[in-house]
């Protein structure tokens, strides 16, 4: 849980002081923090199958 909020600290930070956002920092998030999204999603589908 902890990766998504700094996840979407980040997205806040790409989408309000995209004049300050440096191009390394966006690089590497790239690189090694999709995974958590993979991960959230198949959260919410189980969590949707076992609540009918």
């Amino acid at each position: 849980m902890n990766t998504l909020v700094a996840s979407i600290g980040f997205r806040n930070v790409l989408a309000h002081e995209y004049g300050h956002v440096d191009a390394g920092e966006v690089y590497e998030s790239l690189q090694t923090g999709l995974g958590v999204y993979t991960t959230y999603s198949q959260q919410i589908a189980q969590w949707v199958q076992s609540h009918p």
